[in-house]
């Protein structure tokens, strides 16, 4: 297994493939935590044996998805998926598949030459070592599985599945009552911490089943930024137009990383150990966040920051705070070689005794970015050189980026997004 590593950090390499999960939560979020004694501790994540191929299948899933997304949304929007709560949800169906429904979510979640066990075992590992990892940041990951008591219900072995290596609960509704809605979108709020308040807005005709992934993440910046130093500046924004937003600014020691299409700078949350945002930004201010990020190469991704080089900067960057929702993946999954399991032809059998197909799948996110940290929630049914002398170097985030949040140890990236306008909520 090849590593890589930049002067704090080392990443995980499998084959020279970047390890970066893009960690689909369902739901996440990111802010500001208290810091305390208690909180001080860092847990090396106990990873399985074929961690790095199933993380390099989410890599590919995680921004063929952001990709295609990014897509069917105009050049000024704002971004925000969480490929690992899409993942996460789609890898409990998978469980269920069979057949040629098996290997059409092979294909779409990037798994093939891979065995279930290996990816429900990444999975389990994610689900349960991954919020005990940082003493100084707070994450959850949730499952459950929703199902009508008006049929029979999922096979005892699907739930004991979905139980042991994604820690889903599980519980039968009256679908048929509008208090089953109330229940399922309590539940993601709950998950949320309120962020993501209602998931679905009603239970469709047929509909018998929802599978639903909540991860919640609480970090403060490492370095934080003084809201002393918050003023309204210019930002470029994809329309051209030229809003006055809030920036913070704040001068310390960063890594930096550079191409020749981009430049980056490291955020680092908590302890700086387990998890950091990086951000990105075109050096053609020209460029459009969606031709950036098709263009985007993890594995190059991987190699500068092996060499990315630890200097001291003025970070000046945007607050941005937005929601923004999927009301549906099902024609880009069925477009990314998924479409049979949304078919009549949709085999389940290891799911359910009677044949049953998915409907849906509804993704929505938040983010809030301030001086204090990050706050991000994403709920789905169904991340040198030596100190310079004298005045600092300025790394200033004002035209359109693209940001990833990662987890460092197995290099998953757990939301990436795009700021095309700060000014828009």
């Amino acid at each position: 297994m090849k590593t890589w590593s930049s002067p704090k950090h080392t990443f995980v390499m499998k084959k020279n493939l970047l390890k970066i999960t893009l960690l689909l939560f369902v739901a996440a979020s990111f802010t500001a935590c208290k810091k305390d004694d208690s909180s001080d501790y860092f847990n090396d994540l106990k990873l399985p044996e074929n961690t790095g191929t199933v993380v390099t299948g989410q890599n590919e899933f995680a921004f063929n998805l952001f990709n295609r997304q990014l897509q069917t949304e105009s050049t000024n929007s704002n971004v925000l998926i969480s490929p690992l709560s899409v993942y996460l949800a789609l890898a409990m169906a998978y469980n269920g598949a069979d057949g040629q429904t098996k290997a059409a979510i092979e294909q779409a979640l990037a798994i093939k030459g891979t065995t279930i066990d290996d990816v429900n075992k990444v999975c389990q590992a994610i689900v349960t070592q991954m919020p005990q990892e940082d003493g100084k940041v707070a994450l959850s990951i949730a499952n459950s599985v929703w199902y009508t008591n008006q049929k029979d219900a999922p096979l005892n072995s699907f739930l004991e599945a979905t139980s042991t290596y994604f820690k889903a609960t599980s519980k039968g509704l009256d679908f048929t009552s509008p208090s089953a809605v109330s229940t399922i979108n309590n539940w993601a709020s709950a998950n949320t911490k309120g962020k993501i308040e209602q998931i679905i807005d009603k239970i469709n005709d047929g509909e018998i089943m929802f599978l639903i992934n909540a991860i919640y993440f609480y970090g403060s910046w490492k370095n934080g930024f003084n809201p002393s130093n918050t003023h309204n500046d210019i930002f470029y924004a994809a329309d051209k137009s030229q809003p006055s937003v809030s920036f913070m600014s704040e001068e310390f020691t960063s890594n930096y990383i550079r191409s020749d299409s981009y430049s980056g700078v490291e955020l680092p949350y908590g302890s700086g150990k387990g998890f950091s945002m990086y951000v990105m930004m075109p050096l053609d201010a020209n460029q459009s966040i969606r031709d950036f990020a098709a263009s985007f190469d993890l594995n190059a991704f991987a190699e500068n920051l092996q060499n990315a080089n630890s200097s001291k900067f003025l970070i000046t960057i945007p607050k941005w705070e937005y929601s923004y929702s999927v009301k549906d993946f099902k024609d880009i999954l069925s477009d990314m070689g998924m479409g049979d399991a949304f078919s009549g032809n949709a085999n389940f059998s290891k799911m359910y005794s009677f044949p049953m197909h998915l409907t849906r799948v509804v993704h929505k996110t938040y983010i809030k970015v301030s001086e204090d940290g990050t706050v991000a929630a994403a709920v789905t049914a169904v991340g040198g050189g030596a100190t310079s002398v004298g005045p600092p170097r300025e790394f200033k985030l004002n035209h359109p980026f693209l940001y990833l949040i990662v987890e460092k140890q197995t290099g998953s990236i757990l939301f990436a997004g795009a700021v095309n306008d700060p000014s828009k909520h």
